[in-house]
C-alpha cells in the first residue's frame, strides 16, 4: 500500500483535541501513513507547523511541503465527518488519483446547483478561466502524481486542485452530510451582487408602471426598451458579482 501524508489545517484553537483522536483512528487501519498538522495558532503538539496568514493560505503551504500522496482535512468539522473521510480515502485512494467530497444534496439543491454552476463555468470561461467543482472544499484526496503536478506549476495549489484542471485522471467523489462551519468571507462583491440585483428588479417595477401610465405614448416604445436593455445589463453585473464573489473564495494564492 502507498504512502498516505495526511494534512490537518487547524486555524481554531477549541479543534486541538481532535488530533489524538485522527491518530487513534489512523493506527487501526493498517494504513502505512504520517501526520502532518499546519496551524496559525499556537496549540501544545510539538510536531505543529506553525505558520501566519489564513487557512488558504496554510493550505498552500501544506500541499507545497508535500512529497507523497496527501489527504486534507480541515478540523473545524466534527469528528465524525473527519473519521469518514480517512475511512473512506483509505478505501480507495489506491485506485484513483482524486478523491472529492461533496455535500449530500436533495434533489431541489441539486437541480438549483446544477443552474448555478453552469451560469457560473459560462462566466469563467468567457474569461478564459476553468470552472468550479461542486465539491467541499476542505476535504480532498490527491496522488503524489497529481501533487506533483500542482508543484510544478506557477499557480498556486489550491487554485488548481478547487477547479476544474485535472480532466482525464482518475477520480472518485464521496458524498458527505453537510455541515455548517464557520468561515471568513470578504463580502463586498456579495453585497454588490444583491445591490445590483436590486436594480434589476426596480427597473423592471418602474419600466412596467411608465408603460401602463403611457401606453398611448407612441414614444413609449423606446422607453421600455432603454428599461429592459437597463435590466439585463444590471442582470448580467449581478451574476459575475456572484460568479466573482465564489471565486475569490476558492483562489489562494500562494
Amino acid at each position: 500500500m502507498d504512502k498516505l501524508q495526511v494534512l490537518l489545517v487547524l486555524t481554531q484553537k477549541h479543534d486541538e483535541h481532535k488530533i489524538a483522536e485522527i491518530e487513534t483512528v489512523l493506527s487501526l487501519k493498517n494504513v502505512n501513513c504520517e501526520i502532518s498538522i499546519f496551524s496559525n495558532v499556537e496549540i501544545k503538539n510539538k510536531n505543529v507547523i506553525l505558520l501566519k496568514g489564513s487557512k488558504n493560505e496554510i493550505e498552500n503551504a501544506a500541499i507545497l511541503t508535500s512529497k507523497e500522496n496527501i489527504l486534507i482535512i480541515d478540523l473545524a468539522y466534527s469528528l465524525k465527518t473527519i473519521k469518514k473521510v480517512i475511512t473512506n480515502t483509505i478505501d480507495n485512494f489506491n485506485e484513483v488519483d482524486i478523491i472529492n467530497f461533496k455535500n449530500k444534496e436533495n434533489k431541489f439543491t441539486s437541480f438549483f446547483n446544477k443552474i448555478k454552476y453552469f451560469l457560473y463555468n459560462f462566466i469563467l470561461s468567457v474569461f478564459g478561466l476553468p470552472g468550479f467543482l461542486n465539491i467541499n472544499l476542505d476535504f480532498q484526496y490527491l496522488s503524489e502524481k497529481v501533487v506533483n503536478v500542482i508543484k510544478n506549476t506557477p499557480t498556486s495549489p489550491n487554485h488548481m486542485r478547487l477547479f476544474n484542471n485535472f480532466n482525464g485522471l482518475e477520480t472518485k467523489t464521496i458524498e458527505l452530510e453537510k455541515e455548517r462551519v464557520k468561515t471568513k468571507s470578504n463580502f463586498k462583491f456579495l453585497i454588490l451582487a444583491f445591490f445590483l440585483f436590486a436594480l434589476v428588479i426596480i427597473t423592471v417595477a418602474l419600466t412596467i408602471f411608465v408603460a401602463i401610465q403611457y401606453n398611448a405614448n407612441v414614444d413609449i416604445t423606446k422607453v421600455i426598451l432603454v428599461g429592459l436593455l437597463l435590466s439585463l445589463l444590471f442582470l448580467v453585473l449581478s451574476l459575475c458579482c456572484f460568479t466573482y464573489y465564489n471565486y475569490i473564495k476558492r483562489v489562494r494564492e500562494k
